[in-house]
């Protein structure tokens, strides 16, 4: 999927620099699409290649959220444990 979002070489890559593993908002208002010459719009495959990738970000992102956010419960829940015993002794 890289190779969709590479200098533009190919009339139907993407023109603007390559994205990074990881995309930032920075990344995603930084995208500009080739638009099609027969019909009015953006050439569709190279525009469903970049939402694929926007949805896997997302989708790991909001996976490492919870396991995060899973996480810090644990913690806090922990950490309150822990402190009622100190208050006790």
């Amino acid at each position: 999927m890289a190779e969709a979002f590479a200098a533009a070489t190919e009339p139907n890559k993407a023109r603007h620099r390559a994205l990074p593993d990881r995309l930032t908002a920075d990344d995603v208002d930084g995208v500009t699409f080739i638009t099609t010459r027969l019909q009015p719009g953006y050439h569709e495959p190279e525009v469903d290649a970049f939402l694929d990738r926007v949805i896997e970000e997302l989708r790991e992102r909001d996976r490492e959220f919870g396991e995060l956010k899973a996480e810090h419960e644990r913690l806090a829940e922990e950490n309150a444990r822990l402190r009622a015993r100190l208050d006790k002794a």
